[in-house]
């Protein structure tokens, strides 16, 4: 008799058993959870085409310049797509500018900690994830409204932020989310005894310096949009903190440091400006540092206390292998980029301390790589007369 098909069908495997059945949906199930906020990316974005196009004054209302009118012109109108037939583009006047630059923010806790030490400053966080960025968006503005109740004046009321980019036209805007309620926000931060502010839940009764006014976030991908927000030698500080090691060689190119991502943070910063790095990956750290060290547009600062720390760290290693004694060599570094100030040193100190990634890192008694360079003054270009 000839062997016939079999008139039985499979049956499909249930959803709850798939992945266990089948690996590759597993895995396609993980980095579809994984990559969930990304994939929301994937949809168009509104960013401004320059950065004098983008409104300001949604993300930090209380440094809105009320005695200077708001004005359109002729060239915002040109280069502004999403314009109405005979519209104008007037962008509020700010009393200050961004300054200071967090990118991949994370939930905030650096900004958190920067804003009561630094109130005279703008701070702006950059998250590509949604949620994220939503939750800590939520939290300023708790934060906002708490400090507003706490000194007995009335609060500016959120603005209609949306959760992307923002959009060409400053002026249209959407994606409203209402602040919560202030009876449940976060309390104010507090000094420990080694003087840095905690986001840790305390209680307080006087409202903090600045009251949170100087900080926002902003859901954008900076490895691709920076330039869009921020004009030429705008900021004195990017901070760079636990991020995305990318441990696969082919993705290495995700890295958020690179040869071309450096003449970015370059062009942006100010002479003089620094780049703080902290990761708990030394893998990542050696990659970021010899991108540094190659490139002719930073020099590395001499921390106060790095040198200890990473001799302490290379000593240890070397005591467990069973090894010598540490080579100063291999901890040394030429330093050309001078020392911190002390307003600096702050920075440095809460970056160690401050943010979710590192408190974890402590947690568990493990290492953190962190180093700062400096942005190298623009070299003279060279006398015509001299041709």
């Amino acid at each position: 008799m000839a062997r016939g098909r079999s008139n039985k069908r499979k049956q499909p495997a249930q959803n709850d058993d798939a992945s266990a059945s089948n690996p590759s949906i597993g895995q396609a199930l993980k980095k579809q959870k994984r990559d969930q906020d990304r994939e929301e990316g994937a949809l168009p974005h509104k960013r401004p085409v320059a950065p004098e196009l983008m409104d300001w004054s949604v993300h930090y209302p209380a440094f809105v310049d009320e005695s200077v009118e708001a004005v359109g012109t002729a060239e915002n109108e040109q280069r502004t797509d999403d314009l109405q037939e005979g519209g104008e583009s007037k962008l509020p006047r700010m009393k200050k500018q961004v300054e200071i630059a967090d990118i991949g923010c994370g939930f905030g806790g650096l900004l958190f900690a920067l804003a009561p030490r630094m109130p005279d400053k703008l701070i702006l966080g950059m998250e590509i994830r949604v949620s994220v960025t939503e939750f800590v968006k939520n939290k300023i503005w708790a934060l906002r409204s708490q400090q507003a109740s706490l000194s007995n004046t009335s609060t500016i009321q959120p603005p209609h932020i949306s959760t992307s980019e923002s959009t060409d036209n400053p002026a249209a805007s959407d994606g409203a989310t209402n602040p919560p309620d202030p009876t449940t926000a976060p309390t104010a931060p507090a000094a420990d005894e080694s003087g840095i502010p905690s986001t840790e839940s305390t209680a307080s009764k006087d409202p903090v310096p600045g009251s949170y006014n100087n900080i926002s976030v902003l859901r954008t991908n900076a490895m691709k949009f920076l330039p869009n927000f921020i004009q030429k030698a705008q900021l004195s500080a990017i901070y760079l903190c636990f991020p995305d090691p990318h441990f696969k060689a082919r993705k290495h190119k995700a890295r958020i440091v690179s040869a071309a991502l450096l003449s970015e943070y370059a062009y942006v910063l100010r002479p003089g400006g620094l780049v703080y790095i902290i990761t708990d990956v030394e893998d990542l750290f050696e990659w970021m540092r010899s991108h540094f060290a190659e490139s002719e547009l930073f020099a590395r600062v001499d921390v106060k206390g790095e040198q200890d720390i990473a001799r302490e760290t290379k000593g240890r290693d070397v005591k467990q292998a069973g090894g010598e004694d540490v080579d100063e060599r291999e901890v040394e570094e030429k330093r050309d980029g001078g020392t911190l100030n002390d307003e600096e040193q702050i920075g440095w100190d809460i970056m160690h301390h401050e943010t979710e990634e590192s408190k974890k890192v402590t947690r568990f008694s493990g290492k953190k790589f962190a180093a700062v360079w400096r942005r190298r003054e623009d070299p003279a270009w060279p006398d015509e007369s001299e041709h």
